[in-house]
């Protein structure tokens, strides 16, 4: 049996000041039926041409001076629909097709058993006494704003775009604060991998990280006064020496890896620090200088390992998240709504 409470929720609009299922009671809808008796004027024959006259065609148009009316309907209208309603020992959610068509703030959209999963989180973070703290809020929301530079007027506009008031807003990231303490409580606090479960993956998966070169370049075009030849050799003797050419710029210094060397540049992983190669191009020859390298290394077990904690803790997460979700659906009552 649907429970009374939800029978007069699911009735949404306007009932005028009577919004009772009276409203649809047999007396009220003979009483918008009743068709008023006609009213008879009796009118002497000195006042008949001061009512009517005739016009050019013959015509007889009566002059009324009352005013009807328009009928004030109670007609209830549908605004929104139960999609389902959810039970808990501490109380019940309602979800309605709104819910589910709103975006989520930030962007993306929910399915209905998404937000029944979030719901039956909710309800046993209430069991446990977790609810939305409002300095929390007002804390994360400041935070938010400083971060990027928003006004208060910044933030209610972002909430509208997402079709949210700035207190639907409030109230969304509240309900985020007690899910999320929910599931730290739940799962993320439970998540133990043990040293030895990491050492033994860095040993099985070793990360070998790739050689860089950190490089400055330059560009000299072609002189026209000079053979490209000659042009070549002096700017060969000035990569050994130093001397004989001024007036080079250089780029600021920049990093590759071993890996995203374009094969025109291989040349790179055969020079040593400090050495500059010349490079003929069209409209002159392009300069590269080592400025140092970084050989090929394998990753520490230090550099590595909340990394690996990760990675290990990943497939826990997801059974024990598989675990407590199927425990909230298999013990809380669900009520959908075709």
């Amino acid at each position: 049996m649907i429970p009374f409470f939800i029978l007069i929720y699911i009735v949404i609009g306007s009932f005028g000041s009577s919004a009772l299922a009276t409203d649809f009671d047999d007396d009220a809808t003979t009483e918008q039926n009743i068709v008023a008796e006609p009213e008879v004027v009796v009118v002497d024959e000195d006042n008949i041409e001061n009512m009517t006259k005739i016009d050019e065609d013959g015509a007889e148009n009566m002059q009324q001076d009352s005013v009807v009316e328009p009928l004030q309907s109670d007609e209830p209208f549908l605004s929104d629909t139960i999609e389902a309603v959810v039970y808990g020992t501490d109380g019940a959610e309602i979800i309605t097709k709104s819910d589910v068509d709103h975006p989520v703030i930030g962007g993306g959209i929910r399915t209905l058993d998404d937000i029944v999963f979030e719901r039956l989180i909710f309800l046993d973070a209430k069991k446990h006494k977790i609810f939305p703290e409002e300095d929390l809020i007002d804390r994360y929301l400041l935070s938010l704003q400083r971060q990027n530079n928003l006004s208060e007027q910044d933030l209610i506009d972002i909430f509208a775009a997402a079709g949210y008031t700035l207190k639907e807003g409030r109230e969304q990231f509240g309900m985020m604060q007690v899910i999320n303490t929910m599931l730290d409580f739940k799962i993320r606090s439970n998540l133990i991998v043990s040293k030895k479960a990491v050492e033994e993956y860095y040993a099985q998966h070793p990360v070998v990280e790739s050689a860089s070169y950190t490089l400055e370049r330059a560009f000299v075009p072609f002189d026209d006064h000079k053979t490209k030849k000659k042009q070549r050799k002096e700017l060969t003797h000035f990569a050994k020496t130093g001397r004989g050419i001024s007036g080079i710029s250089w780029t600021e210094p920049f990093t590759l890896m071993a890996a995203d060397l374009a094969e025109n540049i291989q040349f790179i992983t055969s020079m040593k620090a400090g050495q500059i190669a010349v490079i003929e191009n069209a409209g002159g020859f392009d300069l590269f200088k080592l400025v140092s390298i970084k050989p090929e290394r394998l990753l520490s077990f230090e550099e590595r390992y909340q990394e690996i904690a990760d990675i290990l803790r990943q497939p826990l997460y997801e059974e024990m998240m598989k675990a407590y979700k199927e425990t909230l659906f298999d013990t809380t009552a669900i009520l959908y709504f075709e």
